[in-house]
């Protein structure tokens, strides 16, 4: 049995600081010319949370325009097509975190849109399975979930539209779990049943998405293209004039650089970084070069564990007629805190196709010694392989022969000969391997008073929605925010369950553009057809 790579060896991993290159191309000063191309929104990535947000941004500003770009040749490249694909009861996080608000309400709005446009999906359950003393904390997940209908903390709840509601569970007994998976061993004792777990095809979510967007008038979708700079544009004067105090100039100057090398700029009165792995690098780059008055002391570190899965041909035997869900208790990875587990153990999942998986385990990456490549992480991808960066330095046999005897503890009738490698996939971590629970985190910055800004700065305090009678609306414009201002948002740590949460997460990011970007309330609904941004014909051109 060798170490897992929660073991001490991993407790040091130090963070890599992601960031951008320095503008290269001759930029726009403040009482110059601006770029040719300008838009309303840009979104940075095209997983599925920037297809979401992209999306959603175009169905609810369709005056305005909205533009994404995406490094890769095609959509979810990365962490959104190499994941469990699971659609998430919400189980495990704290009450007040937005892992646990945005999952509960992705949830819901995951299954009405996988209806309304024909995505495969199924409602497939899941059993959470453990011995003979697991049942006080399954009782424990129970109470928590119990807990969501009824407190709401900090009403972080509130931002979130309508009622939050816990996923229906249930405590069985092993022999009942039994009679509905008759390959669970007779070592499970108790099973928490989760009804409202179920499984989406991510391929066809994004493609879907992706459709709906191109398909307004308002959206363009261009790959192959990466955001390669940003620097904050602001008028310097008082008159009104270009560069000297029109607000309406306000926003931020985006270098992007193609597949081919060749480097351009546009103008964006909002950018949404929605670009996963690199979450923090918009952000960092402002800090590097000076744009925050902290500097470069408040960069934002990255953690990356790579979770590697194994197929399982059911001809062998020991899954014959499996179709939930299966899980063991998660994974703690030697954490005290009882929401911060490293991931949900070695689990089996189903896809539509009924073809059976294990996965993801934990395999933390260690960067080299003053990394600064970006995207260092890509070079680690092989499934079940070792690297000069994986703590876990066993090779694919033995790395099968652990999983095998993991798996075994709860569907002990597999065989080992039945594994094979599959695919590996990297979530996005702000905590390395001792750091407990982490949440989503989504950040708000302007454009204007940069230097005055922290590089964290929440999008959300708790306190201002407390006296307030509108919790939701209160939340959205913050106690900091008098009037609609050219914003940066940023998502860091999209990990699990980032996939259930993306079209929340897109509700989140439109509402906050439209409160604090447009100066909109959140009920206001705009019934004006197509881009009427004067720039809209040279984005499609550009495009």
């Amino acid at each position: 049995m060798y170490p897992s790579s929660s073991s001490s060896a991993a407790k040091d991993i130090p963070p890599t600081y992601p960031t951008l290159p320095r503008i290269q191309k001759a930029s726009s000063s403040q009482d110059g010319p601006l770029p040719d191309i300008q838009v309303d929104h840009l979104v940075v990535g095209g997983g599925v949370v920037g297809l979401a947000i992209t999306h959603a941004l175009a169905k609810r500003f369709p005056e305005k325009s909205t533009f994404m770009v995406e490094r890769h040749k095609r959509s979810g490249e990365e962490t959104s097509s190499r994941n469990s694909e699971v659609i998430h009861a919400g189980l495990y996080y704290p009450p007040a975190s937005l892992k646990t608000n945005l999952c509960l309400r992705g949830r819901e709005l995951m299954y009405d849109f996988c209806k309304e446009h024909g995505i495969p999906h199924k409602q497939t359950g899941k059993f959470v399975v453990g011995n003979k003393e697991s049942h006080d904390h399954l009782q424990g997940i129970v109470n928590h979930v119990k807990s969501l209908d009824e407190n709401v903390e900090n009403n972080i709840g509130a931002l979130v539209a309508g009622r939050r509601q816990g996923p229906p569970l249930r405590i069985i007994s092993g022999d009942e779990a039994r009679q509905h998976e008759k390959d669970i061993g007779p070592e499970i004792a108790w099973v928490l049943d989760s009804s409202r777990t179920g499984i989406v095809d991510s391929h066809e979510l994004m493609a879907t998405l992706e459709r709906l967007a191109l398909d307004s008038e308002s959206a363009e979708i261009v790959y192959d293209t990466s955001v390669v700079g940003i620097k904050p544009l602001q008028p310097t004067g008082t008159s009104g004039k270009r560069g000297s105090g029109d607000e309406s100039m306000l926003g931020w100057i985006v270098e992007t650089q193609t597949e081919g090398g060749e480097v351009d700029q546009l103008k964006a009165r909002h950018v949404i970084n929605a670009s996963g792995l690199n979450g923090p690098a918009m952000l960092n780059a402002l800090a590097r070069d000076g744009y925050f008055g902290e500097g470069e002391g408040g960069m934002i570190g990255m953690w990356y564990s790579k979770g590697n899965y194994a197929t399982y041909s059911r001809a062998k035997g020991g899954v014959d007629s499996v179709q939930r869900l299966i899980y063991p208790l998660p994974d703690m990875g030697g954490s005290k805190d009882k929401h911060g587990h490293q991931g949900l153990g070695t689990h089996l999942t189903v896809d539509l196709n009924g073809n059976i998986r294990f996965g993801p385990d934990t395999d933390w990456l260690r960067p080299s010694a003053h990394q600064t490549q970006a995207d260092w992480w890509n070079q680690h991808m092989v499934a079940l392989q070792p690297s000069s960066a994986t703590i876990n330095q066993a090779g694919e046999e033995e790395r099968l022969d652990a999983m095998y005897e993991s798996v075994t503890s709860y569907l002990p009738n597999i065989k080992r000969h039945g594994l094979s490698a599959d695919y590996a996939g990297v979530r996005p971590k702000l905590v390395g391997p001792a750091g407990g629970f982490s949440d989503f985190t989504i950040l708000h910055h302007t454009a204007t008073q940069l230097q005055d800004q922290k590089v964290k700065q929440l999008a959300f305090n708790h306190d201002d929605a407390v006296q307030s009678k509108d919790a939701r609306d209160a939340l959205y414009v913050g106690s900091w925010q008098d009037s609609p201002q050219p914003s940066l948002i940023t998502l860091c740590g999209i990990e699990s369950p980032g996939l259930t949460s993306s079209l929340a997460l897109a509700e989140v990011v439109s509402n906050l553009i439209g409160r604090r970007g447009w100066g909109t309330r959140l009920d206001a609904k705009s019934s004006v057809k197509g881009a009427q941004n004067e720039h809209a014909g040279m984005v499609d051109q550009w495009a």
